[in-house]
């Protein structure tokens, strides 16, 4: 197994902006960022600062570390470089669903809202297929975005019409659904934390919502340091 570069700053230092790119991590080869998006095993996120190379998809990644540093995150080209030519911000808004984390197949808003690790919020860009609860989710991510979110009515559609705004939220069909995972017993033991997303972004412990358990969520501020 390779080894972690561990170059992460120190807690006072001053915040930095780093790139993270998707590797394998047995040999920390750089892979599509969509494995790590959607937490498959084996691959995870490997964080490198700005000022260094950045390797391309199918090369191996170093001068970083498998650590989550504090300091702004930004994406990388697939091509990989150095400096702000492979730099990718990342703000669009994305709407929120909850998912089945093995399967990412889509539950009620509840299951997420519970105490239950099976389940897990998944972002969609806005601009994309929202599924309908059932139906696997897609082309999103389980990190939290930057953007603002959204949830999303129970049949799902294009992002821009299935998104539910803060005050149409109690009143959507979504809570309708009764797949909350109630009778599940399975439990989860991923202790990832920087994967466990609770829909209220960095400022959980501070905002309402879903955070507490309650439906009245609608739309989010986003915030992924």
């Amino acid at each position: 197994m390779v080894e972690d570069d561990g170059e992460v700053p120190d807690e006072g230092e001053a915040e930095k902006a780093y790139i993270e790119v998707c590797v394998r991590k047995g040999n920390r080869i750089r892979v599509a960022d969509q494995r790590c998006d959607d937490a498959e095993r084996g691959y995870s996120w490997y964080f490198i600062p700005a000022e260094k190379r950045v390797p391309a998809l199918g090369k191996r990644a170093g001068k970083g570390s498998l650590r989550k540093p504090s300091g702004e995150i930004l994406r990388a080209a697939k091509k990989g470089g150095r400096g702000n030519d492979v730099s990718i911000v990342d703000v669009e808004d994305r709407v929120m669903v909850c998912v089945r984390k093995e399967t990412r197949t889509r539950v009620s808003d509840r299951a997420c809202n519970g105490r239950k690790r099976i389940f897990r919020w998944y972002y969609i860009r806005i601009d994309r297929h929202v599924p309908a609860v059932g139906e696997k989710a897609e082309a999103g991510s389980f990190r939290v975005p930057y953007g603002d979110t959204y949830n999303a009515i129970q049949k799902g559609g294009i992002g821009t019409k299935a998104a539910i705004d803060y005050e149409d939220y109690e009143d959507s069909d979504i809570e309708d659904d009764t797949d909350d995972g109630s009778n599940d017993t399975a439990t989860d033991t991923d202790t990832d934390t920087d994967r466990v997303t609770t829909g209220c972004g960095i400022g959980c412990r501070r905002c309402t919502g879903v955070c507490n358990g309650s439906s009245s969520n609608g739309r989010r501020r986003g915030g992924r340091r």
